[in-house]
């Protein structure tokens, strides 16, 4: 919010819509606290209703009518108060004096919405991280099989690259590809140090605008994984999946194109009718090194032997490599669709711009990865263009 006084006007539409103060808070990307504070001031001005305080005070309603909702929320309260801790499901039910029956749902609810909650053996929590998912590509029995990488796009970042990112899936669709694989960072997120980078504030206002304006192609769908940085900002902090809260939104929109895969990597089969391989996208962290493949490297020699896949395909350095054989592991770093900044040129980090089409060609007798054809579009950064405006917006691409 660029104003305490709009600030303060969005709180009151949310809380008009039943939403307590950790869901404003999570919404306007502000603090629990300021959210806290905030609906506490409106109250007081009689734009909300007072909360009921005692016997000796006319009580009135609750400000969410439903009461499960209602119940959804304190429990969040609860267990955001420990956030990577545990609760026993007893103790929760002593907390908010409420049967298991219904201290369940509420946990069921909280799932729904997008919050990473573990319950085993009795026991509650809210984690950071959310269990790995399964996913299965059907693939054909023989022949090639062609898709699109992608990474990086950071949207709602002033250095976005939607000229880029606009052109990478017109010619995707031109080839005729179906499936595009994104590997992380779909949105800028919020911290601390990146507040006069951003574009849009708060986590909905952030993923809004990702579902309004990330390409949309007929016949297309882009597949993602998330990472712990960035978009995983939110998840870091809140306990939400933030992938799920991505396709959730992206469905209320309208948009089923969009489709989580998983949290910083998810492993992707493809099988024939012989066997099978696997490609894993990942999101991984830490910084580049000077040499172009050395962290790539790296972490292909860190994976024990039957957990190597046959095909990695690496976001987060923003980087554009294909190394063909690393302990029999093939190796895309995706690249990027945003420009480099002065945090980038301040850690000497080069940015590249851009994305792939990949043709893979699987062993009728085994499954296994027997061939990968590459092929890359590239990009500049936005100066350069600007020698070239006179031509029109075909330039790009």
């Amino acid at each position: 919010m660029t104003t305490r006084e709009e600030r303060l006007e969005r709180v009151l539409e949310l809380a008009k819509e039943g939403k307590g103060a950790q869901r404003i808070a999570i919404a306007l990307g502000i603090a629990s606290a300021t959210a806290t504070r905030d609906l506490a001031l409106l109250r007081s001005e009689g734009q909300l209703p007072a909360r009921a305080l005692g016997d000796n005070r006319t009580k009135v309603p609750p400000l969410q009518t439903d009461e499960a909702e209602s119940l959804t929320d304190q429990l969040l309260r609860a267990i955001q108060k420990r956030k990577d801790g545990t609760h026993t499901i007893d103790e929760l039910c002593d907390m908010l004096d409420v049967g298991p029956g219904r201290l369940r749902a509420a946990l069921v609810d909280l799932e729904k919405i997008g919050y990473n909650v573990y319950v085993d053996s009795g026991v509650v929590a809210l984690t950071r991280n959310e269990a790995a998912a399964e996913s299965n590509e059907p693939s054909v029995a023989t022949g090639d099989l062609r898709f699109g990488i992608i990474s990086d796009t950071h949207l709602a970042c002033r250095a976005e690259r939607l000229d880029v990112l606009d052109a990478l899936y017109d010619w995707y669709a031109t080839e005729g590809i179906s499936t595009v694989y994104h590997a992380g960072n779909m949105i800028e997120g919020e911290s601390r140090f990146n507040i006069r980078e951003r574009t849009h504030h708060g986590l909905d206002a952030q993923v809004d605008y990702f579902v309004e304006r990330y390409p949309a192609r007929p016949g297309i769908i882009t597949r993602y994984v998330t990472g712990d940085d960035h978009e995983g900002w939110y998840q870091q902090r809140e306990g939400i999946s933030i992938g799920r809260y991505i396709q959730q939104r992206a469905e209320d929109a309208g948009r089923s194109d969009l489709q989580y895969l998983g949290f910083m990597e998810h492993d992707v089969a493809f099988r024939n009718s012989a066997g099978e391989f696997v490609m894993r996208v990942a999101h991984p962290g830490g910084g580049s090194a000077y040499a172009l493949s050395y962290t790539p490297q790296k972490i292909v020699e860190s994976y024990s032997s039957g957990e190597k896949p046959a095909l990695l395909i690496l976001g987060h350095y923003h980087k554009m490599e294909y190394i063909p054989a690393v302990r029999g592991v093939r190796v895309i770093q995706a690249g990027c669709c945003v420009d480099q900044g002065v945090w980038a040129r301040k850690k000497r980090l080069a940015y590249h711009l851009g994305g792939w089409i990949l043709g893979l060609t699987q062993c009728p007798r085994t499954g296994a990865l027997i061939g990968c054809a590459v092929e890359d579009r590239t990009f500049f950064d936005k100066a350069f263009y600007k020698d070239w405006e006179h031509l029109g917006d075909e330039t790009v691409g």
